[in-house]
């Protein structure tokens, strides 16, 4: 990845440090512009509570963003200012290599949300001998699929139905296989976990998993908690 291969409107987020290598919070937003060559790009001033803030010459920066499955990373150099049809811009220049962080699909993020879940014979519409669903909560989710707290020891390998209810959205419903199977130890209400990997979901739902993943862990970046 270089900086010529990143596209114009790319969303941004910027950790930023002052002169005497402090970081200045919270992490900002911005966009990026335009590369000029490999090394330099323009990307749009960072705003807070409204106003533009006011990053010096000088000062260092990481830069945070996404490509598809993947969150890169670039530590960058403020060179200057400009200003663009009354749009405020920085000039940076890369101090390293573009990096990836990660892989989202594969990047487990742990949470807990309400999910319910059953095993079932197959992918097709409920039928009358279904069991009923079992209402649990989740260890972790990833763009590949999730782990969940149960009571319930559920063997390896069978086809479970699930909905999952995602903050601030809706229910997603998917199907999934159980692909492994541990005890919790220590733990007063749920006595296993289990990974189920999506085996029948909807495309559009798996990226809003991808994007709450993504939001969440920027919550917690804004609070300096990773």
């Amino acid at each position: 990845m270089k900086l010529t291969d990143i596209r114009t409107g790319v969303k941004l987020e910027l950790e930023i440090y002052n002169e005497f290598n402090e970081k200045i919070i919270p992490t900002f937003v911005s966009q990026f512009e335009h590369a000029l060559d490999e090394k330099t790009a323009v990307i749009y001033a960072p705003i807070s509570e409204g106003n533009i803030y006011p990053v010096r010459k000088g000062w260092v920066m990481y830069v945070y963003f996404l490509n598809e499955d993947n969150l890169y990373r670039f530590k960058a150099k403020v060179k200057g200012r400009r200003l663009k049809s009354n749009v405020a811009l920085l000039l940076i220049e890369l101090l390293d290599e573009i990096e990836r962080i990660q892989r989202r699909q594969f990047y487990r993020f742990e949470c807990t949300l309400p999910v319910k879940y059953r095993v079932v014979d197959s992918m097709q519409d409920a039928e009358e001998n279904d069991p009923p669903f079992v209402e649990s909560v989740t260890k972790d989710i990833s763009g590949g699929g999730i782990c969940i707290k149960v009571k319930e020891s559920v063997p390896t390998g069978s086809l479970v139905e699930c909905e999952l209810d995602l903050k601030e959205t809706h229910k997603i419903k998917f199907y999934g296989i159980v692909a492994r199977v541990s005890m919790r130890e220590d733990d007063p209400v749920y006595s296993h976990e289990i990974g189920v990997l999506f085996k029948q979901i909807e495309k559009r739902h798996k990226e809003e998993i991808i994007k709450y993943i993504f939001a969440e862990q920027r919550k917690l970046r804004k609070k300096g908690l990773i």
